[in-house]
């Protein structure tokens, strides 16, 4: 008789076990989920020759392969620097790293033929060439640098955004906008005449261009507070609640006061130390960079603000990746002592919306693990032996084996309490199979 009891009390003891190691060989599932945080880096054609020593594609969830340029009538061009074999070699490193890759379009001085490109008559051109451009080259992102529309613009440019997305569908679309402020902590401009909330909205996301913001008397041109105040900026254009849109960025060079610039990589090789400051003199120049210490603070910023994310201009002009003085490891190290999610590739192309593998959590889904947290606590105790004293001696004037009844009830409250919370965290056909194999499992018992 004990050796029969003993054999049930083990085999109920492996159900348990089944499911709870069921249950939680699914949470890495649903904890991808919640992934959000992107780290984007612009790689320049003019440089690529830089990206095998100091560029760590793993380090990133993205990177933008900068520049192709539209033409007048609705096409797109490699400039002089770029070629196709630049663009297909990144496309195959970084996705061989799961990392996304895009393609600016534009740029400063490269932007002179947009308003050709998406006038009325050119539109439907320019974005059947740019669809054909990203599906010929396995692009996962089309970044749009119109550096600027003019305030007459502002229409046509949203007119362009909302048509561009709706034709690419599962291909992203951000859009890089300049510093809205100043170093002096003031608005650098009126920029939602030209860039539209309604434009910015329709885009996956929005790089911000938080440097070369200097003005007169203030030759810093990217501090830590500028970086806090451009994500404040755009989000109160954007109606105060899409921060997690907004990815602010911040340079990998050092600009002095007459607007000459350095890389950070040469500004290392010059300096008699490692730069502790936020400036350094060389050959009677001051720079104002971004030290180490200063990517760190903006990288938590950045995260403790609940912004999209954060990108760099430009990956190539940092040290060598095994240097103590590299910038990337450094943002790299802050994310991971963060614990922060990354909103890394699932696949070599972009998730499409119902995605089989990810499930967008809403409070449906909080309140659906709250109960099944409920239950479980509920149930585990039972099984294992407590609360009996609190059950019924009788049940519809029937005396019952409380031992019995409370394995019953903490078996069904396990049961239903994995199944809700599986139901709030993970997509449809996870619980379905959970279910399934449920049902599998108490067949094979009841043969």
């Amino acid at each position: 008789m004990d050796v029969l009891v003993n054999n049930r009390k083990r085999r109920l003891l492996s159900i348990v076990c089944l499911m709870i190691l069921t249950f939680f060989g699914l949470i890495p599932q649903a904890a991808a989920s919640s992934e959000k945080f992107k780290i984007i880096g612009y790689l320049p054609d003019y440089d690529t020759q830089h990206i095998d020593s100091t560029v760590n594609l793993a380090q990133f969830t993205d990177v933008n392969y900068f520049s192709v340029v539209p033409t007048g009538d609705g096409k797109l061009k490699f400039t002089d620097s770029g070629n196709p074999e630049q663009l297909k070699a990144l496309v195959e490193k970084a996705h061989a790293k799961n990392v996304r890759v895009g393609v600016s379009i534009g740029g400063w001085n490269l932007s002179d033929n947009f308003s050709a490109a998406t006038d009325q008559s050119t539109l439907k051109t320019f974005v059947s060439s740019i669809k054909r451009f990203a599906n010929d080259y396995e692009l996962d992102t089309i970044d749009i640098d119109w550096e600027y529309p003019e305030s007459n613009e502002a229409e046509r440019f949203e007119t362009f955004i909302k048509t561009l997305k709706a034709s690419l569908g599962d291909t992203y679309v951000s859009i890089t906008v300049p510093s809205g402020v100043a170093a002096n902590s003031q608005p650098s401009g009126h920029w939602e005449v030209h860039f539209t909330p309604e434009a910015l909205k329709a885009a996956d996301w929005i790089n911000i261009m938080s440097y070369d913001a200097q003005i007169e008397g203030y030759p810093n041109h990217s501090t830590t507070e500028l970086h806090k105040a451009n994500l404040d900026y755009w989000n109160e254009i954007l109606g105060g609640k899409h921060m997690d849109k907004l990815v602010s960025g911040l340079p990998f060079y050092g600009k002095a006061a007459d607007g000459s610039v350095m890389t950070y990589r040469n500004i290392i090789k010059e300096a008699p130390t490692v730069p502790l400051e936020d400036e350094v003199t060389i050959n009677d120049v001051t720079y104002y960079i971004n030290n180490k210490q200063t990517v760190r603070d903006k990288t938590l910023a950045s995260i403790k603000t609940g912004s999209g994310g954060i990108m760099v201009w430009a990956p190539t002009m940092d040290t060598e990746r095994s240097s103590s003085t590299n910038l990337m490891k450094v943002m790299s190290d802050t994310v991971d002592k963060e614990h922060v999610m990354l909103n890394r590739a699932n696949s070599l192309a972009a998730e499409p919306p119902n995605s089989l593998v990810a499930k967008k959590i809403n409070w449906l889904d909080i309140i659906s693990v709250i109960i099944g947290l409920l239950l479980l606590s509920l149930g585990i105790p039972l099984i294992l032996g407590y609360w009996q004293k609190y059950l019924p001696q009788q049940l519809k004037g029937k005396k019952i084996n409380k031992k019995a009844f409370a394995k019953l009830i903490g078996f069904t409250a396990v049961i239903l309490g994995l199944l809700f919370v599986l139901m709030g965290l993970t997509p449809w056909w996870v619980p379905t199979l959970y279910v399934v194999g449920l049902i599998a499992i108490f067949i094979k018992l009841l043969k």
